[in-house]
């Protein structure tokens, strides 16, 4: 078990990089921010293609959970009130199914995002 949950995240993707960073400002580094591909070994159950196509949230217990629900557990181990508020939020339906509608969206124009922000593009594999 780990001792902080953490945030997998793309270390590509300059867009995924700067939310980390704004989650970590938010959760008040009660989250672990990873690149996952500068991880040794990959939590159980979850494979190199998953990453690639959405952020994971590992719970301390081990639970992962993916793209809008992980993002809505991350902000949900912040200290401030509106943060875990907005977490708790993104985790209700029918805000979840939307909030992962709009998640998949993003991620799949990161590399666009990433630009816009002034980032490293990462090159999205939509195979």
């Amino acid at each position: 078990m780990n001792e902080a949950p953490r945030m997998l995240i793309d270390g590509d993707c300059g867009f995924c990089q700067a939310s980390g960073e704004v989650l970590l400002k938010l959760t008040k580094d009660r989250l672990v921010v990873e690149k996952w591909q500068s991880l040794a070994l990959l939590p159980e159950g979850v494979t190199e293609a998953q990453l690639s196509q959405a952020v994971a949230f590992v719970g301390t217990n081990g639970a992962v959970s993916w793209g809008a629900r992980a993002i809505s557990h991350a902000l949900q181990t912040s200290p401030l009130l509106t943060a875990k508020l907005g977490g708790q939020l993104l985790g209700i339906f029918p805000i979840s199914i939307v909030a992962e509608g709009i998640y998949r969206v993003v991620a799949r124009n990161r590399h666009r995002l990433s630009r816009a922000i002034g980032r490293d593009a990462c090159v999205i594999d939509h195979g």
